[in-house]
C-alpha cells in the first residue's frame, strides 16, 4: 500500500505543482497560487477523511479514494490532451482530494494495524521505508518526465497505477475497522 501511495503520483503532484499547473497552461503566478489552493484542499479532505475512517471503514474509503484518483487521473489525462487547462487543474485538484481521503489516510493507519505485534515495528518500518524509497524515485524521475513526456502520458501512467491499487483494495485488503490489532494480524 506503501507504494502505491506514491506511484499514485501524489508527490509528484505536490512538489512539483507548480511546474504541473505551467504544463496546463496557466502563467507562473497563477500556478503558484493553484500550488498553494491544492494545499488547502489536501488539508481540508485530511479532516474529511479522518471523520470517515471509522465511520465507512479503512477498505471502503481506500476504495472510494482509488476510483476518485483513477477517474480524476484519467480525466485529467483527457483534459491535457486537448489542451483543456481547467479541466486539467480542476481534475488535479479532485485527485488531490480523493487522496487525501483514501490513500493519504488508510495507508498510515493500516501500516499501524495489520501486522502482528511481534513483528509490528519491523512491518511499520518496512512501509515507512517503501513509501520513502518510492517518493524519493518519484521526485527524482519526474522532472525528466515532465519535459519529455506529455502531461497526457504522465497523468494516465498514474492512472494506470491506481488501477493496480484498486484491484488490491478491492481482492487483497483486509479490512482492519472494528477489529482488534491481533484481529486484524491474523487475517
Amino acid at each position: 500500500m506503501a507504494m502505491f501511495n506514491q506511484i499514485s503520483g501524489i508527490n509528484a503532484m505536490m512538489y512539483f505543482a507548480k511546474r504541473v499547473f505551467e504544463m496546463a497552461g496557466f502563467a507562473p503566478q497563477v500556478a503558484l497560487g493553484c500550488a498553494a489552493a491544492m494545499s488547502v484542499v489536501l488539508g481540508l479532505a485530511t479532516f474529511v477523511g479522518l471523520f470517515l475512517i471509522d465511520r465507512l471503514g479503512r477498505r471502503t474509503l481506500l476504495i472510494i479514494g482509488s476510483v476518485g484518483c483513477l477517474a480524476s487521473h484519467f480525466a485529467a489525462a483527457l483534459a491535457f490532451a486537448h489542451g483543456w487547462g481547467l479541466l486539467a487543474a480542476l481534475c488535479i485538484f479532485t485527485f488531490i482530494a480523493f487522496f487525501a481521503i483514501g490513500l493519504g489516510m488508510v495507508t498510515w493507519v493500516f501500516m499501524a494495524e495489520v501486522f502482528p505485534q511481534r513483528f509490528r515495528a519491523q512491518g511499520q518500518s518496512f512501509g515507512s521505508t517503501t513509501h520513502w524509497v518510492f517518493c524519493a524515485v518519484l521526485t527524482f524521475v519526474f522532472p525528466t518526465l515532465a519535459v519529455r513526456v506529455s502531461p497526457s502520458s504522465i497523468f494516465l501512467f498514474f492512472g494506470v497505477c491506481v488501477v493496480f491499487n484498486l484491484l488490491w483494495a478491492v481482492f487483497i485488503c483486509p479490512e482492519t475497522k472494528g477489529r482488534t490489532l491481533e484481529e486484524c494480524a491474523a487475517g
